[in-house]
């Protein structure tokens, strides 16, 4: 049985190519106003629901036990659990279910087309995980119209997008930090520049026409950027959006990402375990070897924030949704 899209999505992937070989064919998708779009982004949202029973038709991952998201998220934080953690699960939305609105297609308003994700995250609760939903957060701010919480050339969420995850997550992980000793909030500082940046998109869409400036907020405390911690209480793992603005280089800035506004948030430097690429099992897998190799570390940890593109869910390949274990030595 062919599954159902939402109108609007339904109506862009004709446009870009048949049902039979929908959009995902297409590495970027152009829509209203300079805003570009992942193909593999409406490939997720088309592949309707990716779990349980559902997940070897929806995943891109081949292996068996590679291919449920639902199994390797329940299970992780199950086995933080055991050990006094908790697993804090921050997928970043889709631009497309968020900017809708931006599609090629008329008609789309914001939330369009992420009735799965919703689905998911409602499972994963019932199942225990913490889940921070940023999907509401995200089109209210948007109310806005000066608010972009996405790039328009890139991938990434924009700074706005950041700060308001930042604010979300510290809020659901304060509760298990409320014994963990920290700095005052106002130690750390802000400071703001206009930057122009080389988007992933805008360069896969062939480099044409002006490149997108944002304006980043830099963080600092005692005039310093604060760097990964492993002493932290907390883990900020996942995919690129950990390193997006913060790691420098191709992610564009450094300073300004979601590890130095979430240390921010909280009052206090968290440590960072972000991997380029998939965040599905590679920082999973990353992960559990330094709770190997590292006698004693995971034994100070309180939070750990599982922070990647949604779109992973289907799209992560090779080890991609299996199960890996912590086991500390």
């Amino acid at each position: 049985m062919k599954r159902l899209l939402p109108p609007t999505l339904l109506a862009l992937l004709s446009l870009v190519s048949p049902l039979t070989a929908p959009a995902q064919n297409a590495a970027v998708v152009p829509g209203k106003d300079g805003w570009l779009f992942l193909g593999a982004e409406l490939r997720h949202l088309e592949a309707g629901p990716f779990w349980g029973e559902h997940a070897a038709k929806a995943a891109q991952a081949t292996a068996p036990g590679t291919q449920d998201p639902e199994a390797a998220i329940v299970d992780l934080a199950a086995s933080l659990k055991a050990q006094g953690i908790e697993l804090i699960f921050a997928p970043v939305p889709p631009k497309a279910v968020v900017m809708a609105d931006k599609l090629a297609t008329p008609g789309g308003k914001p939330g369009d087309g992420g009735q799965h994700q919703q689905a998911f995250y409602a499972r994963l609760r019932e199942q225990g995980v913490t889940v921070v939903d940023l999907t509401a957060p995200f089109i209210a701010a948007r109310t806005n119209d000066s608010v972009k919480v996405y790039c328009q050339q890139d991938a990434h969420w924009s700074p706005a997008g950041i700060q308001i995850a930042a604010t979300e997550i510290a809020a659901a992980a304060k509760k298990s930090l409320a014994a963990a000793a920290s700095p005052a909030p106002d130690a750390f500082t802000v400071e703001s520049a206009d930057i122009t940046i080389t988007g992933d998109l805008w360069t896969l869409a062939g480099a044409s026409g002006d490149k997108e400036t944002i304006r980043i907020e830099t963080v600092k405390k005692a005039g310093v950027v604060p760097t990964s911690d492993e002493t932290s209480p907390v883990v900020l793992l996942g995919d690129s959006h950990t390193l997006f603005l913060s790691a420098g280089g191709d992610m564009q800035a450094a300073g300004a990402g979601l590890p130095e506004h979430l240390a921010r948030a909280l009052g206090m430097p968290v440590e960072v375990i972000g991997v380029k690429g998939s965040g599905a099992g590679p920082s999973r897998l990353a992960f559990a070897r330094k709770a190997v190799t590292k006698p004693g570390w995971l034994a100070g940890k309180k939070v750990v924030v599982y922070c990647l593109a949604s779109r992973e869910l289907t799209e992560a390949t090779g080890v991609a949704w299996k199960k890996i274990p912590v086991k500390p030595k």
